[in-house]
């Protein structure tokens, strides 16, 4: 305290002292901060996962929509003919209709 202080200044006492008491947050500040980063990062990526799902969902929904319709509009002889007819081209003619 050797300091010479201007005339009318207030000279405070820290205790402990000014670095002690500025310099104990920080950690905590930092750990708080990259605990954060880390929630935000896994909230988005909880998101993104959510929304790749229902997009999945509904392009699945439509499809079975689309498949049912055209299923719906032909004969039960082309199914019949679809079905088995795929399998002889796979298989050979080892299947007779």
């Amino acid at each position: 305290m050797g300091e010479k202080l201007l005339k009318g200044a207030t000279e405070f006492l820290f205790e402990p002292q000014v670095e002690d008491v500025l310099g104990s947050p920080a950690p905590h500040y930092l750990n708080f901060q990259m605990y954060q980063i880390l929630l935000e990062a896994k909230a988005s990526e909880h998101s993104s996962r959510m929304v790749a799902m229902k997009n999945a969902t509904d392009n699945a929904k439509e499809l079975i929509k689309d498949l049912t319709l055209e299923y719906k509009q032909t004969s039960p002889g082309q199914h019949y003919q679809r079905t088995f007819g795929n399998y002889q081209c796979r298989y050979g003619n080892g299947l007779t209709i």
